[in-house]
C-alpha cells in the first residue's frame, strides 16, 4: 500500500508536479495581502476619522505652550505672567492665551510629560487647586 493513500493525504501532496506547480503558483498569496491591504485602508481611514482634524493654533504655538505651562507650574507664575515673559500678547499670538488657560485646566498626572513636566510637580501643583 503507498505512504500517501495511507495516510489520507490529499493527490497534490502525493503528485510531486502537481505539489511544485502548486507550490509555485502565488497568486493566493497575492490575493491574501491585497485583501489585507484593502482591509488595513478602511481600518486607517476610520481611525483617522475618529481623531478628528488638529488644532492649528496648538500647532502653531506648540512650543511656546510647553514654555508657558512650564512657567506656570514649575515656577508658580501666573497664566497672565507667563504669557508676558514669553511676549506673546494678544496681538502678536491671538487665541494662545485662551489655549493656555484651557491645557491648564485638562493637566493631569498622566499627561504632563507631555509639557515636559515631572508628575511630582504636576501633582504638587494640582493638590495646591491650580493657581494660575
Amino acid at each position: 500500500m503507498e505512504l500517501g493513500r495511507k495516510l489520507d493525504m490529499p493527490l497534490a501532496a502525493r503528485d510531486p508536479v502537481t505539489y511544485r506547480r502548486e507550490f509555485l503558483d502565488v497568486s493566493r498569496a497575492v490575493d491574501l495581502f491585497a485583501w489585507t491591504y484593502r482591509r488595513s485602508i478602511k481600518k486607517y481611514v476610520v481611525v483617522m476619522e475618529s481623531m478628528g482634524a488638529p488644532n492649528p493654533l496648538r500647532l502653531r504655538y506648540r512650543e511656546h505652550l510647553t514654555e508657558a505651562i512650564g512657567l506656570v507650574v514649575r515656577d508658580g507664575k501666573s497664566a497672565q505672567a507667563a504669557v508676558a515673559e514669553l511676549g506673546l500678547s494678544e496681538g502678536r499670538a491671538p487665541g494662545f492665551e485662551a489655549i493656555l488657560l484651557d491645557e491648564l485646566k485638562k493637566l493631569e498626572v498622566f499627561n504632563c510629560a507631555r509639557y515636559r513636566l515631572t508628575m511630582n510637580a504636576t501633582q504638587a501643583w494640582i493638590d495646591a487647586n491650580r493657581p494660575c
